[in-house]
């Protein structure tokens, strides 16, 4: 996409956004926390942009200032990619009971020859409008961060016992989790298919065994009730 049409389609979307500000000021909530009141709390907005490595545009439809940051940054990351020929961006989302929990990734394909992976997450309560921090996520669906990092860290050693990597030094666990590039401050935790997940960001394709590509990147925490 050239520049010119990537301009126009950015300035499209950013009237849409104005335009949802403007809806939540003059129609209010009625009984909902939403802009659009008959909309899902996740909209799907369509661009001109015909990429099959970029999805639709997603925008959190929640009547609060920390929602119109995050549809901000959302708008900016996805055009950044967009505009990007070697980029890649696409979406997930799910809402349990109070809270809306979006995951994007993208990847940048000019980085390396893998592409560099890079997950965003935003959890937000439905009620109050609220971005939840990892702290607050985890009270609200009751999930200590003992457990978390429990299950992380034995999910890990899986993969250091039964993943042979690229190193001599493969029954170091130390050396294993600095050789794939753990970075434990990475961490993205989100719900998906009602279940927690955490997301990390180190490389799965510094592994021998490739029935494990593309499970690497995302640990199962727990089924929540």
């Amino acid at each position: 996409m050239d520049k010119k049409k990537y301009v126009i389609v950015f300035v499209i979307v950013t009237i849409i956004i104005i335009v949802l500000g403007i809806f939540s000021l003059t129609m209010g909530n009625k009984g909902t926390n939403k802009v659009l009141i008959n909309q899902d709390y996740l909209i799907e907005k369509t661009t001109d942009i015909t990429s099959d490595e970029i999805s639709k545009l997603p925008v959190i439809n929640l009547n609060s200032e920390d929602a119109d940051k995050a549809n901000d940054e959302i708008l900016k990351t996805y055009y950044d990619y967009s505009y990007n020929s070697e980029g890649y961006f696409t979406y997930q989302y799910d809402i349990y009971k109070n809270v809306l929990s979006l995951l994007i990734k993208t990847i940048d394909f000019n980085e390396t020859d893998f592409g560099e992976i890079n997950y965003i997450t935003y959890n937000f309560n439905i009620k109050t409008g609220e971005k939840l921090s990892d702290e607050k996520l985890l009270k609200e669906i009751n999930v200590s961060k003992d457990e978390v990092d429990s299950k992380v860290e034995e999910r890990l050693k899986y993969y250091f016992d039964n993943c042979e990597p690229y190193v001599e030094s493969s029954k170091d666990y130390n050396k294993f989790l600095k050789y794939i590039e753990y970075d434990k401050t990475k961490e993205r935790i989100t719900i998906k298919d009602g279940s927690l997940y955490v997301f990390h960001v180190f490389e799965p394709n510094k592994f021998m065994t490739d029935d494990y590509k593309g499970n690497f990147n995302e640990i199962k925490i727990v089924k929540l009730k």
